[in-house]
């Protein structure tokens, strides 16, 4: 396997890493309604959502810059991959 290979092979599961590590970071953002329930029934039902701030006070934009990075990184690999097609069939114009 050549340097370009394993460049773009190191890079597309880089985009897949990230992808996922954004899906398991929103997943601990937003529990489930099953969760939300359980945690109101085992408290009191006056203070359920106001005394008790729930453990889930994550920001969105980190799974979304997650989700970013693995969208930009997916791209580059891409790229990689067409370059030498486009190349060869001179759709790519010569730098001057």
């Amino acid at each position: 396997m050549d340097r370009r290979r394993l460049l773009i092979a190191v890079l597309a599961f880089t985009s897949l890493a990230l992808a996922v590590a954004g899906l398991v970071v929103w997943r601990e953002m937003s529990p489930s309604i099953a969760a939300l329930t359980a945690r109101c029934a085992s408290r009191h039902t006056l203070g359920c959502g106001l005394a008790f701030p729930p453990p889930y006070r994550l920001h969105p934009l980190r799974a979304e810059l997650l989700w970013a990075a693995a969208a930009v990184t997916g791209l580059v690999a891409v790229a990689l991959t067409l370059l030498p097609y486009l190349r060869r069939d001179g759709a790519v114009a010569a730098s001057s």
